[in-house]
């Protein structure tokens, strides 16, 4: 039952890297399906590790990169893992951007600004929910504006800005 686990390895030692990515993205599910959320990320972890070192620059890679990256960053928020995800949105925005992939855009700034709001650095978060909201408000996505929106009043009852936060 564990042979997907077995065959990322063994095709990453191998350094067989279509197969290995393949098998790492299938045992990263595998392990998500049964709530090894740390297991899941260390498959992904593989999978990505692959694509930025081997892969294209095509938009179809770049695509696959920021999808991957997204999905290790939900899990890492479970995982209390907001400074790495931090670099990881970091270093995926300017890839969302150049493909002006507009939802791929607002969920990272969207992403920052809630991991910087973990951390406790309010003043970033703010900044990139700012960023965010006239993106979410177009494309009405409202799980978003409604995380926003509340965020950014409780930033400012935080900072007694209380006429701010209504």
């Amino acid at each position: 039952d564990d042979k997907i686990f077995r065959l990322a390895f063994h095709y990453l030692a191998a350094d067989s890297r279509n197969n290995a990515y393949n098998c790492n993205i299938e045992a990263g599910k595998k392990a998500l399906n049964n709530f090894s959320f740390k297991q899941a990320v260390k498959f992904y972890y593989n999978a990505l590790d692959i694509i930025r070192n081997f892969g294209a620059k095509s938009e179809k890679a770049l695509a696959s990169r920021i999808s991957l990256s997204l999905d290790i960053i939900d899990l890492n928020l479970q995982l209390g893992e907001h400074d790495e995800n931090i670099h990881l949105l970091e270093e995926i925005k300017p890839f969302a951007e150049s493909l002006k992939n507009k939802n791929n855009i607002v969920k990272i700034l969207f992403l920052l600004g809630r991991n910087f709001s973990f951390i406790g650095n309010n003043h970033l978060a703010m900044e990139y929910y700012k960023k965010a909201l006239p993106l979410a408000e177009e494309l009405k996505l409202t799980d978003i504006l409604a995380v926003i929106y509340s965020s950014i009043g409780r930033a400012h009852v935080y900072s007694a800005e209380y006429n701010l936060a209504i």
